[in-house]
């Protein structure tokens, strides 16, 4: 009996039964992995990173193209602004009219193509009419020279998206403790900005 719990024997048979579950615990792992992708590009599609997401790839667009062919990073951000605004616009009154990024149950708005008897608030057409008018706003700013029209856009977006989450009506767009997405995503560029130009306005005042 003693030959039998040998070191040897018992690592030959970890071993085996290892080998022998080995398509079992692939199996697993390939189905966790399957699992935690679906869940993530959902996650993905049905949250404030479709347009956030789509933003930051838009603005590292712009720094690689600009890297490459010599232009002033902050001139080109400043120049494609204002399309990137009214092409944004064009998007929420898609949302509109495919009813989805619907606002909450309301007395007065809109209804969805599927629930024809339910009002809702249309943030869609709302936030189309803000970015709409944005774009008007930074082509005046454009054409007169002032301002840092990438900025303006950017901090004005992520304020006004910080607001008119709050009468989005489709939960699955994430919502994490109080604030959506969205939210978060807005909150962390308006700090970021806000720490970056104290930073800038510090150094200033220091050389001085």
């Amino acid at each position: 009996m003693q030959g039998i719990f040998q070191k040897e024997n018992t690592d030959k048979a970890l071993k085996y039964g290892i080998y022998r579950h080995l398509p079992t615990y692939e199996k697993i792992i390939r189905n966790l992995v399957s699992f935690l992708i679906k869940y993530m590009i959902n996650k993905i599609i049905t949250s404030g990173f479709v347009f956030y997401g789509g933003l930051f790839g838009a603005i590292l667009g712009c720094v690689i193209f600009s890297k490459l062919f010599k232009y002033n990073v902050r001139d080109m951000l400043n120049f494609v602004s204002p399309g990137y605004s009214s092409f944004h616009a064009c998007g929420r009154i898609g949302c509109f009219f495919a009813g989805c990024c619907y606002g909450k149950v309301s007395t007065w708005g809109f209804p969805l193509w599927n629930e024809p008897e339910i009002l809702r608030i249309p943030v869609q057409l709302i936030e189309a009419i803000f970015l709409l008018s944005m774009t008007l706003f930074l082509l005046i700013l454009e054409k007169k020279g002032k301002g840092n029209i990438f900025e303006i856009y950017l901090i004005g977006y992520a304020t006004f998206r910080f607001i008119i989450e709050f009468w989005r009506g489709d939960e699955l767009r994430g919502i994490w403790i109080c604030f959506s997405t969205s939210q978060w995503i807005s909150i962390i560029i308006i700090i970021s900005y806000v720490t970056y130009r104290v930073i800038r306005i510090c150094r200033k005042t220091s050389k001085k």
